[in-house]
């Protein structure tokens, strides 16, 4: 935030353009931040959902979750996976290790991009990636797709099912973008965007540039509840798990 806009009252008219992937994480993984997450910001319009997927080297001897489980249970620690740290691409690994009792082992990388392709070209076995991404590769057979993380299919997978659907239930981590404003900003000014930016995710012309990411419009309550939410969910895996920012 710029300094002038320090010294301007609240008008709706600066906006953030949060991803739980860092806005819901950052306070779990860094001692100090320079703003607060929570009472720094008013929640707007969820501008759309991320599904990820669990996909696999297809040399891999793992057609589904329960068989990549069993896998990593005859060797422990000898199944890898990649992501930058403190990414939503690490946590999921985190979460279902801990989830299943099973040991993978995480290599972290600067940027997904990288990890993905070194999961195409076998030097990783898997990585979490969102299905906007692995769909082309999943299609192209360089990818083998296990599961959804999210609560229901992808639409860009429709016939991959989701790790709730592979025998564990309540495993649903959807990765959000949205709009927020500044904290203060007149709730009547935050309604006419949630309104104008729901308006806007109705039209098919809009969805089309999403590439793959979904809608999901939301009241400015159901957004901020949702933030809070995955503040808690994210801050006990990152915290149980020990994972610290580089």
């Amino acid at each position: 935030m710029v300094a002038a806009d320090r010294h301007r009252q609240p008008d709706g008219l600066t906006w953030l353009n949060a991803y739980v992937g860092n806005h819901a994480t950052n306070p779990a993984l860094h001692q100090k931040l320079p703003f607060d997450a929570v009472n720094d910001f008013a929640a707007v319009a969820i501008l759309g959902v991320v599904p990820y997927v669990l996909v696999v080297n297809p040399s891999l001897p793992a057609k589904s979750v329960k068989d990549l489980i069993e896998l990593a249970r005859q060797k422990p620690g000898e199944l890898s996976y990649g992501g930058p740290t403190g990414s939503v691409n690490q946590l999921l690994g985190v979460m279902l290790n801990s989830r299943t009792r099973i040991e993978m082992l995480f290599v972290p990388y600067k940027v997904m991009r990288d990890a993905t392709f070194d999961t195409v070209a076998g030097r990783i076995q898997l990585c979490y990636s969102s299905a906007v991404v692995a769909a082309p590769l999943v299609k192209s057979a360089k990818l083998r797709a296990l599961a959804a993380t999210s609560g229901k299919r992808s639409a860009s997978l429709p016939d991959v099912p989701t790790i709730a659907e592979s025998g564990f239930p309540g495993f649903d981590v959807t990765p959000w973008f949205g709009i927020l404003v500044r904290a203060g900003t007149p709730p009547s000014i935050i309604g006419d965007l949630n309104g104008a930016v729901n308006k806007l995710l109705e039209q098919n012309e809009v969805v089309e540039r999403f590439a793959g990411a979904e809608p999901f419009p939301v009241t400015p309550q159901q957004f901020e509840r949702i933030i809070r939410e995955d503040m808690v969910r994210w801050g006990k895996v990152i915290r149980d798990a020990g994972v610290v920012a580089q």
